[in-house]
């Protein structure tokens, strides 16, 4: 424990820095409750009342719409009910010009999703995706699928539930070469042989088998087994609990094998007449096959015949849209000769597409002067006028470019840069020490020449002329009238000290 704590106390620093980091990167990636509708189609699309069955793949159908708050590294996952078993696959979610969305995986149980930086630059994403599925087991009419968020959706089951299968193993052991496969959860193609053993020797000669199979696959290393299972076990095609693996070799009971892509070849050396030789191996499928690529397969004995079978193979894929967005970056600036006061300014932005309100807006902010404030996820072709709701005493606000803009295709910020300008304060003539003014001069009281406005400027007050304090009284009178009240106040000041003097028995000009 001693050691513990210690341990625990060098790191407290560190430990200490990193949560912030950590929580803020779980605060970036949501997990998103997204998918708005989930459907199993009909393993018979002409028919979508015949019913599911143990062993049947099909098709699940998923569409989405993210909300607008949605961001790149979001998250959006579906878990399958116990009688679903997903194929497994990758794929990249794009728009119609190829713009990669997100991107999913589809395992056993479930299907994943994340956004890419696409959610950065555009708002109104929906999409749609698919998967395949094999049912494992029997069910009612519904299923039960849930959100990672806890949301359940109750899928309907065609035909009513999944049934008992209607397929079965071959339940004598097979009296010819026989050949089968089925895609696999991981994706892979797997792929039986059945080769009875008396059809191994030819004219008392060992049978080497050829398995030919689709160029664009490759033979998985090490999936390659053989296994015996003799006859009197075959237990109705249950046979699994019965086969012994044979090992590779040339002596008897073991078998050998070449291979020359695209194909092997196979020799059982003294086969057993009395049993059945089972050939089990799997193919990788190249990244991006489409869905429904089919994959054909043959085996040929020298002399005893062949056979072939083929595999659709499913994928996963999906497809979405949204519409491009920009950022408006709106810059305070102040201007003039005037005292500035210092904090943010109440910026407030309004966004419309179609007449209705983008999603977001309006929103506002608080930008300091020098300061830029970026307002994300404008729609391209959207209206959005931009307005200062407390200029805090400005003289004028210009909008540069415009107050109002039309949102154009592009990729930088479109910037507007807002401006308060704040003249100087005019000093009122005669507030401090001035002198009488000459007998004739001009009385009359000068009025400042109105200047040109500036493009996009509101001026407060809107005539563009400065406030004026409420006083209209010529300078020089004023100055005059000071001049006066100055005056009297020093000779009456004067007076009041002779009397006081007088009154103490002083006369002027005696010591005191």
């Amino acid at each position: 424990m001693p050691v513990y704590r210690t341990v625990l106390a060098a790191l407290g620093v560190a430990a200490l820095t990193l949560v912030p980091v950590l929580a803020a990167d779980e605060a970036r990636a949501a997990d998103l409750d997204v998918v708005t509708s989930l459907t199993i189609s009909s393993p018979d699309p002409a028919d979508p009342t015949v019913p599911l069955t143990v062993g049947q793949m099909f098709r699940v159908d998923v569409a989405w719409s993210l909300p607008a708050a949605a961001a790149p590294g979001d998250t959006f996952s579906v878990s399958f009910p116990s009688p679903v078993h997903g194929y497994a696959s990758s794929f990249t979610l794009t728009d119609a010009a190829g713009a990669e969305v997100g991107t999913c995986t589809v395992d056993s149980d479930s299907f994943h999703c994340t956004l890419g930086d696409y959610a950065a630059t555009h708002t109104g994403i929906t999409g749609t995706l698919f998967f395949y599925a094999s049912a494992v087991q029997t069910s009612g009419g519904t299923l039960l699928f849930q959100s990672s968020n806890g949301t359940v959706y109750h899928v309907t089951v065609p035909g009513g539930g999944i049934g008992e299968g209607t397929g079965s193993p071959a339940t004598q052991p097979p009296t010819a070469l026989a050949k089968g496969g089925w895609q696999n959860a991981d994706g892979t193609l797997g792929w039986l042989i059945y080769l009875p053993g008396s059809q191994l020797l030819h004219d008392g000669a060992e049978v080497t088998v050829t398995d030919t199979y689709d160029a664009r696959l490759s033979l998985v290393p090490g999936s390659l087994s053989v296994l015996r299972v003799a006859d009197a076990d075959w237990n109705g095609g249950d046979w699994s609990g019965s086969a012994v693996p044979l090992a590779e070799g040339t002596g008897a009971g073991a078998y050998t094998v070449g291979s020359t892509p695209p194909s092997f070849t196979l020799t059982v050396h003294a086969p057993d007449p009395q049993s059945t030789y089972v050939v089990l191996y799997q193919l990788s499928v190249p990244a991006g096959t489409a869905d429904g690529t089919v994959f054909a397969n043959t085996v040929r004995g020298d002399g005893v015949g062949s056979d072939e079978a083929s595999v659709a193979y499913v994928s996963a894929g999906g497809a979405a849209s949204g519409e491009t967005t920009r950022e408006l970056a709106v810059t305070k600036r102040v201007a003039g000769d005037g005292v500035a006061p210092t904090g943010g300014f109440p910026i407030a932005v309004a966004c419309t597409l179609g007449g209705a309100p983008v999603a977001g807006y309006p929103a506002s902010a608080s930008i300091a002067a020098g300061e830029t404030h970026v307002f994300p996820r404008v729609p391209v072709g959207a209206q959005c006028a931009v307005r200062e709701t407390d200029s805090r005493g400005a003289t004028s606000i210009a909008y540069s470019p415009a107050a109002s803009i039309t949102v154009p295709e592009g990729d930088d910020p479109i910037g507007v840069t807002v401006t308060n300008t704040y003249a100087a304060t005019p000093v009122v003539p005669g507030s401090g020490t001035g002198t009488t003014p000459p007998s004739g001069a001009p009385s009359a009281t000068p009025s400042p020449a109105p200047g040109p406005a500036d493009a996009g400027a509101t001026s407060l007050p809107t005539t563009g002329a400065l406030a004026h304090t409420g006083s209209t009284a010529s300078p020089v009178l004023a100055g005059a009238a000071a001049l006066a009240l100055l005056t009297g106040l020093s000779l009456l000041g004067a007076r009041r000290i002779r009397i006081g003097r007088e009154r103490q028995g002083e006369r002027p000009g005696q010591a005191g």
